[in-house]
């Protein structure tokens, strides 16, 4: 018995079952190593189900592509990382939307002793932002310049439906 998975440009199901095979049979995530799933527009957002991707996610707009959209499809646990690259800074301000659908982001510790540096899930949104639907739970954020646990500085857009809890923001 034998398989052939053929990837298509267009079509992320070939690509979500090849992830998925070999995910299963080494037990690791490959999704950052590709790119997750989903186009980051509005009407097809990057789809995110782990740390790795939502890091992956942070580094796109990091490298400016700040319109770039998504939404989170389980809760993720930050225990133990210490890379967080928050989501836009100065200069590129985060500008798509995140969809937290529901969903918590757990111990996420971010500090920096750079006043230039913004700390937060977000470190800067700005024009036209939406995020919305999103827990950060346990985590801690600790800075010299904007701090906050959803961002850092917000200078306009839309942040709903989120909460935090049992976190440190200083």
């Amino acid at each position: 018995l034998s398989y052939v998975l053929k990837v298509g440009v267009d079509s992320q199901l070939p690509l979500a079952l090849l992830t998925l095979f070999i995910g299963v049979f080494t037990g690791v995530s490959l999704g950052y190593l590709i790119g997750s799933f989903g186009k980051g527009t509005k009407d097809n957002p990057y789809l995110i189900y782990n740390y790795e991707e939502l890091l992956w996610f942070s580094q796109q707009i990091k490298d400016g592509d700040q319109g770039l959209c998504a939404r989170l499809e389980a809760d993720i646990d930050a225990s133990g990382k210490t890379d967080w690259l928050p989501i836009g800074r100065e200069g590129k301000s985060f500008a798509g939307t995140f969809n937290g659908n529901g969903h918590i982001i757990r111990n996420l510790h971010v500090t920096s002793e750079d006043e230039n540096v913004n700390i937060g899930l977000f470190g800067k949104i700005g024009y036209r932002t939406e995020v919305y639907g999103l827990g950060i739970v346990d985590g801690n954020f600790e800075g010299k310049g904007y701090v906050g646990a959803i961002c850092g500085n917000f200078s306009s857009g839309s942040i709903h439906d989120c909460y935090v809890f049992h976190s440190k923001v200083k």
